[in-house]
């Protein structure tokens, strides 16, 4: 039998046990990845840029089907901590890499609890500079021309260490050129920005010099890869072959 003594002890209890179930309930929710494009999208979040930049150790993944959402609880990533968000469609068609339209900074909070994956046209920067494995794509030369005479071949007179071209383009918007200068191999080492316009994908390579690549997509956008680009050097033009 209770005492009226115990009374006051037991409703002091109760308060408690609802205050912290109370408070409990109001700090959980969820952050909603919202994909409001027609296709699965896949996507990664990254703790570090330096994560992102290299694809390794996403703190969480997954996929989103058309039109629909992903939630992630809120204890899962730290409040007001800037996260890096790689999202992609299966075909690389829908990407928000190399597109300055598209946010890849997402920094939760209880007043940030939404990303939105809105694609408004198809980004073929992906397919053309990362689709070998979503980290980089490896370029050889095969043909080339001087820029002071645009469109007629030089390569049937050049030698096989004058061939020798190859570009290799990272994620982290970095890329190397391996060449022959006589008869000793370079390596530059460049940073890159990457934007399309209309059917032409332009890169711009930078280190004491600018150095550019393009690339054309065909009409209509009918394709599974963009497997060759043309990449100035000084003064020659190279036609460059995507190595799959």
């Amino acid at each position: 039998m209770f005492t009226l003594k115990r009374i006051p002890v037991l409703c002091l209890l109760a308060v408690m046990v609802a205050f912290f179930t109370g408070c409990k309930k109001q700090g959980s929710y969820n952050y909603t990845f919202v994909n409001q494009s027609d296709k699965q999208i896949n996507i990664y979040i990254y703790r570090t840029e330096a994560d992102y930049n290299g694809g390794k150790w996403p703190a969480i993944s997954g996929t989103i089907n058309a039109h629909g959402n992903y939630a992630v609880p809120s204890g899962a990533l730290e409040d007001s901590k800037d996260y890096y968000v790689d999202w992609y469609s299966s075909d690389l068609m829908y990407s928000n890499w190399g597109d300055s339209t598209q946010a890849n900074k997402f920094t939760p909070s209880a007043s940030v609890k939404t990303f939105n994956i809105n694609p408004t046209q198809p980004n073929y920067m992906r397919k053309l500079a990362l689709d070998y494995d979503l980290l980089k794509t490896n370029w050889i030369g095969v043909d080339a021309y001087d820029t002071a005479n645009p469109g007629v071949s030089v390569w049937a007179t050049m030698t096989d260490k004058m061939k020798y071209r190859v570009l290799n383009i990272q994620r982290g918007f970095v890329a190397d050129y391996e060449y022959m200068d006589g008869n000793d191999s370079e390596k530059d080492n460049y940073i890159y920005t990457i934007r399309q316009n209309g059917n032409t994908i332009t890169m711009i390579f930078k280190d004491e010099r600018t150095h550019t690549l393009t690339a054309q997509i065909p009409a209509g956008g009918n394709l599974k890869n963009i497997d060759t680009a043309w990449f100035s050097f000084y003064d020659k033009v190279y036609k460059l072959a995507k190595q799959h």
